[in-house]
């Protein structure tokens, strides 16, 4: 396909910010590009979804650890009254 008259969605720069932006759901961008064979769609798409699991697990962590350091906050502000 021509660049000059390619359409927007399929430029790989809107690809790339697609998905840092909204991840998995970047993924249709990906397969209905037809300038990507069936391997790279695949390996792109597993790709995202591992990174997306790992992102996850990271911030589901963070989020433990700091609900932990509030509640201890809470319990430390509710011994000194």
């Amino acid at each position: 396909m021509d660049k000059s008259i390619q359409k927007w969605y399929l430029k790989k720069s809107v690809l790339i910010v697609a998905i840092l932006t909204i991840g998995p759901f970047a993924l249709p961008l990906i397969w209905f590009n037809p300038s990507f064979n069936k391997r790279v769609k695949v390996l792109l798409s597993i790709a995202i979804i591992i990174f997306i699991i790992i992102l996850n697990y990271a911030l589901g962590v963070i989020l433990i650890k700091s609900m932990k350091i509030l509640q201890d906050s809470y319990q430390s502000m509710l011994k000194m009254q």
